[in-house]
């Protein structure tokens, strides 16, 4: 009886027929099974998108909302979508802007990536450093023509990368376990805030750009300014603290009570009573002391810096003092050697209710314009409305102009309240038309203190400030 034939010998006349050499087996058996792996991977990612399309969304999610939930700690419910991955930013030839382009799921793990520019893109990229597009993205510019610095620092920058990649943020856009880690809770025109814990539990505030937002030269300076800023205000208490900074994020000081304009409007129609007056003085003394020391961040006599977007949402309740925060829109002054004085700036755009007449004329600036502007924010706590706030904004500027002030009840400008004068009479004081005649933002926060102290020490005091 003949004996079997072992089964490699079988397969080795197979492959001898087919002419296939062994090499080749392996490398078949290599594609099978990357090809199986990618197949799985595809199911299980879908099948995680799918979980997520699960989770309810709430496209009106107010400031009510977030301030129940203590944040918002999924960007659906906000109504967000996935942001899709991004390999740059072009023009076509009739100059449209293709955006930022869509890669398919397996060419987004490749390490490098091929992008196909049609002809003619290359030389409209480079039109673009004489266009408008161009000016609109780049960095405000600083020192201005026949002026320098007043300070080394202005010029610098200083991040501190390690501290934020210190902070877990592999889960902000997810629900997390944790719901006061992670949270959203915030944000404006250039950043979001949100809530995290660093390594020993301590509440901070994360600021990243925008989840739309595009990096740009102007952004970037703009949160340069920011950190800036806020370090050389450490020793301030009237200014939030920062803990770290690195490009378009930075750790903050937090907050659990939220900023003046949620106490003026919301608490107003929860609590009849509202504040005092004299806890509107304190409040009144917690801004102009903030803007003052921004002001004489380097001199106690010249200013070097302009916030230029002072409005009661920049002053956030931390440990019973109103302080100020939100420097990414502030102006550095220069130095004018020749004639031996300040360099005014020039801000492009200046929307709002809360601006001074030359911000409204687009004419040169100074750090004035904080006062003016802080002169609103008084007006907003003696009335607990915004200056116009009937009116759209795009009719403020032309009364403004003209000198017009918001209309004040009589039982304002008539009340024999020492600490409601002297509110009012602050803020006619920042209200003078003229920047040159208008008083400096020490000036309105020690008469304010003074004030405070003639009516009661305890409540001086109680502001946590002192005479200056």
């Amino acid at each position: 009886m003949k004996a079997p034939t072992p089964w490699r010998i079988r397969i080795a006349r197979v492959l001898l027929f087919l002419r296939i050499k062994s090499s080749s087996i392996l490398k078949i058996s290599i594609v099978i099974f990357l090809c199986v792996t990618l197949l799985n991977q595809r199911k299980s990612g879908e099948e995680g998108y799918r979980r997520l399309d699960q989770i309810s969304r709430n496209n009106v999610a107010t400031r009510e909302n977030i301030a129940q939930e203590g944040g918002v700690s999924d960007l659906r419910m906000l109504g967000y979508d996935s942001k899709p991955q991004s390999i740059g930013y072009y023009f076509s030839r009739d100059n449209r802007a293709r955006g930022a382009q869509r890669l398919p799921r397996l060419q987004r793990r490749q390490t490098q990536k091929t992008v196909t520019i049609p002809e003619g893109e290359t030389k409209a990229q480079l039109k673009l450093l004489n266009s408008r597009d161009y000016y609109n993205h780049a960095e405000d510019p600083f020192p201005p023509d026949n002026c320098v610095a007043q300070n080394d620092w202005q010029l610098k920058s200083y991040p501190s990368c390690s501290d934020l990649h210190e902070i877990g943020l592999h889960d902000l856009v997810r629900q997390m376990k944790d719901h006061n880690n992670g949270n959203l809770v915030g944000g404006g025109n250039y950043r979001d805030t949100w809530l995290v814990k660093d390594m020993t539990g301590k509440k901070l505030a994360l600021k990243t750009l925008v989840y739309d937002g595009d990096f740009s030269k102007r952004n970037e300076d703009r949160h340069r300014r920011d950190a800036l800023v806020s370090e050389q205000m450490t020793s301030s208490p009237s200014v939030v603290d920062i803990f770290g900074y690195c490009s378009n994020s930075a750790l903050y000081e937090y907050g659990d009570n939220y900023d003046l304009e949620y106490a003026i409007v919301a608490q107003s129609s929860d609590y009849p009573d509202y504040y005092s007056e004299e806890e509107q003085l304190i409040i009144a003394v917690h801004v102009a002391a903030a803007i003052a020391d921004l002001h004489s961040i380097d001199d106690p006599n010249r200013a070097s810096v302009a916030h230029a977007d002072i409005q009661p949402s920049q002053f956030i309740l931390i440990d019973d003092v109103y302080k100020l925060t939100d420097f990414n829109r502030c102006r550095f002054i220069g130095w004018n050697e020749v004639d031996s004085k300040p360099c005014g700036f020039f801000v492009g755009n200046n929307p709002g209710h809360y601006r001074a007449p030359e911000e409204y004329k687009y004419e040169e600036e100074t750090e004035k314009i904080d006062v003016f502007s802080m002169g609103n924010i008084f007006y907003n706590i003696m009335t607990k409305k915004a200056p116009f706030e009937e009116l759209n904004w795009s009719k403020v500027p032309e009364l403004v102009i003209n000198g017009e002030h918001p209309s004040m009840e009589k039982s304002i400008t008539n009340s024999t309240n020492a600490a409601l004068k002297a509110i009012l009479n602050a803020t006619m004081m920042a209200w003078t038309y003229d920047p040159q005649e208008r008083p400096s933002a020490r000036y309105i926060a020690n008469y304010l203190l003074d004030e405070l102290n003639m009516i009661s020490e305890a409540l001086l005091q109680k502001s946590g400030l002192s005479l200056f």
